[in-house]
């Protein structure tokens, strides 16, 4: 089996967003993976360049039932371009955001037995394992959807599908979600904000 292709989602006009990515490829790049630079949809240029998904009028999975943020949706649109690219690759991908940092040296060669699989404990769409035939399988399902959730919810459903609870979990301390509240985030999430300052305060 050759070496996944590792792709690293960034957005080169965002500080924040380079900040992260910079750590984020040393860490792929240390662990010995040739890693591809993907540049992100933004709400600028994410309704002229792609295929239009189907976002439903209210976001109902969530803290708060409310329309998708126009990052949030970006969020989907920055995966398709990589889920698309994945999908005509032989071998499998490695799909990070910015902040998913590698915490290994190796991958383990049971990875290999896997068509996809979550590499991040907090979020499925940070990191993840894909193989071609799956990335075509879950743009399908992204295109086809009226959108209910955040990028995160349809991830993790489609690697259900091909996997058990016990499996999800065994290889979910490879990816790292980096935060650092001093440097900021590039996602607009109201109902986390809201959470947040609510227990701040």
């Amino acid at each position: 089996m050759r070496k996944p292709n590792v792709f690293v989602i960034r957005i080169s006009s965002d500080p924040v967003s380079m900040w992260f990515a910079g750590r984020t490829a040393m860490s792929w790049e240390n662990a010995g993976y040739t890693v591809n630079i993907i540049e992100a949809a933004t709400p600028k240029n994410m309704y002229e360049e792609y295929s239009q998904l189907t976002f439903a009028p209210m976001k109902l999975m969530g803290k708060t039932k409310r329309p998708f943020t126009e990052t949030e949706k970006a969020v989907f649109y920055s995966h398709l371009r990589v889920l698309e690219i994945a999908s005509r690759k032989a071998s499998p991908s490695i799909i990070v955001e910015h902040d998913g940092e590698c915490q290994q040296p190796w991958l383990p060669p049971s990875l290999y037995d896997h068509k996809v699989m979550p590499l991040c404990a907090s979020w499925p769409a940070v990191g993840y394992y894909i193989t071609a035939s799956v990335a075509r399988e879950l743009c399908k399902t992204l295109y086809t959807t009226s959108l209910k959730g955040n990028l995160d919810y349809y991830v993790w459903k489609e690697m259900l599908s091909h996997n058990s609870k016990d499996e999800m979990n065994r290889y979910s301390n490879i990816v790292m979600h980096r935060k650092d509240p001093s440097v900021g985030n590039t996602i607009e999430h109201p109902d986390y904000e809201y959470a947040r300052k609510s227990n701040d305060g």
